[in-house]
Order: structure tokens, then sequence, then C-alpha cells
């Protein structure tokens, strides 16, 4: 098994044991083989999920291509997600316009 292993078991609230020092070892989640002496004190899962996806990584930007932390990431996709959502509404509108509009002409060329 791999580290990665033990991390997600940490995620699904499983009991996990270490026999090295991965990442997460020592902060009172798991049940350790090794102690490590500079880890003093324990974290919640919260805490670690944080620390592993936001706070220690840098990402890079998408706008950018520099690096940058999590928040601006979230925040780039998100705006790219909102222009994708409003361009896709535009041109459904236009469709239901254009429909309506060629069957208003062909009931109008019927009656008159």
């Amino acid at each position: 098994m791999t580290s990665l292993t033990g991390f997600e078991g940490l995620l699904y609230g499983k009991k996990v044991y270490t026999y090295s020092m991965p990442f997460y070892a020592g902060w009172g989640l798991t049940t350790d083989r090794r102690n490590c002496e500079r880890r003093k004190r324990n974290v919640t899962v919260e805490e670690l999920i944080a620390a592993t996806y936001l706070l220690y990584p840098r990402y890079i930007s998408p706008k950018t291509k520099e690096l940058c932390d999590a928040e601006l990431v979230i925040q780039e996709l998100k705006e790219q997600k909102d222009a994708l959502q409003a361009s896709f509404l535009l041109r459904s509108k236009s469709k239901i316009y254009s429909y309506f509009s060629r069957i208003s002409q062909k009931l109008l060329s019927l009656v008159g």
C-alpha cells in the first residue's frame, strides 16, 4: 500500500496504521509504529486537509500561468464556469427566438 491509501482512509474516517512516516503520521490521526519527535500536537482531519490542499501547495493560475494560492484558482475557475454558462444561455435564447420566429412566419403565411 502507498501513503496515499492511508491518506484516503483518513478522509473516509477509517482507522489508519502507519509503519513509516508519511506526511499525515504523528498528528494524532493515525496509530503510528514510529514516533515523530517534531510533531508535538494533534490536528483534526479538516486541519490536515486544509494544510495539504490549501495552505502548503502552490497552484498555477489558469489565466496567468503564474504560481498562486488555491483561493485564486478557485475564483478563476468559477469565473470561467460562469462565462461558459452565460454563453450557453445566450446561444440557447437565440436558438429559441429563431425557432419561434420561423414558426410565426409560417403561421402568418398560412393565414394571410
